[in-house]
């Protein structure tokens, strides 16, 4: 339950990009004019300019918030090294986690991971830092070297077989977010190649692999005419594909989407849930309440 709460806003990062106009930030149009504006603010206070860029971040598109929080990650590693990441939070998807370790990676290269991953235990979302770190280590190398990737992941303590930097490369490998100038670049789909990757990688990576493939077959497998229910339906159907090893990681992959995408809705979760195959429902539930707020 505690990794599904963690991975929520995660998902929510793909989910938002759809659901909102693109409404340019104030204060510059560009990202360097953008970049210039919060430098400054920062000197001197970064708290407070920290919780001004969130509260503005707030009236804020998806595109554009997230955007503010990579920048604010950014100014935090150039300002104050790996302490800042201690700044960061999770506000608008982890933006400045993914801002802070692709400059760290940028400047110092692969030899950084080590050193950020120890400056997640200072963070206020070690899981959240992680995928950051994730994230910026596939645009560092390219989706090409995406085991390479998973074998530096692979290094990083990490307590559950899924999400974390696992979950970060992953979500980079198919949906480009800090690779692409619009943000998010959706992998395209070919049905010849539905389990790829995941198919074709060491066995140590597969699990991680398919609980992640969900969210890419439900924004890119699917007919964008259907309805949620029939596009879940057809990602069950995938999942129940699989090899039978792969399948209980897979059904709590697609409960991990349904929890966003419902609007929290438990009773809207559980209809999702149940156009699983009847073997997949109860995965498939158990991690959409995952992502229920405790006082739910």
């Amino acid at each position: 339950m505690k990794l599904a709460v963690a991975l929520s806003a995660v998902f929510a990062l793909v989910i938002a990009y759809a659901a909102y106009d693109r409404t340019p930030a104030p204060a510059g149009t560009t990202y360097h004019e953008k970049y210039a504006y919060w430098e400054k603010e920062f000197e001197g206070d970064p708290d407070g300019a920290y919780a001004r860029l969130v509260e503005q971040g707030r009236s804020l598109s998806y595109d554009a918030s997230h955007e503010l929080a990579h920048i604010a990650g950014e100014i935090l590693f150039g300002s104050e090294g790996l302490h800042g990441i201690a700044r960061c939070t999770a506000d608008f998807e982890f933006g400045c986690y993914h801002g802070f370790a692709g400059r760290a990676l940028s400047e110092s290269g692969l030899g950084a991971v080590s050193d950020i991953n120890g400056a997640c235990a200072a963070s206020d979302n070690p899981l959240g830092c992680l995928h950051g770190i994730g994230h910026g280590v596939l645009a560092f190398l390219g989706n090409g070297k995406l085991t390479e990737a998973l074998d530096l992941c692979a290094s990083l303590r990490q307590e559950s077989p899924v999400g974390g930097c696992y979950g970060g490369v992953f979500m980079e490998y198919n949906f480009n977010t800090m690779q692409s100038e619009t943000g998010i670049s959706v992998r395209p789909f070919d049905e010849k190649a539905a389990n790829e990757p995941c198919a074709l990688l060491p066995e140590a990576y597969r699990v991680p692999c398919y609980f992640d493939q969900t969210s890419w077959w439900h924004a890119a497998a699917t007919d964008g005419s259907a309805s949620e229910m029939e596009r879940f339906r057809a990602v069950g159907a995938r999942c129940a594909a699989v090899a039978s090893e792969y399948r209980e990681a897979c059904f709590q992959g697609v409960g991990n989407v349904v929890g966003p995408t419902s609007g929290y809705d438990e009773t809207v979760m559980r209809e999702w849930c149940d156009t699983m195959p009847i073997a997949g429902r109860e995965e498939c539930a158990s991690f959409a309440r995952g992502h229920l707020k405790p006082e739910l």
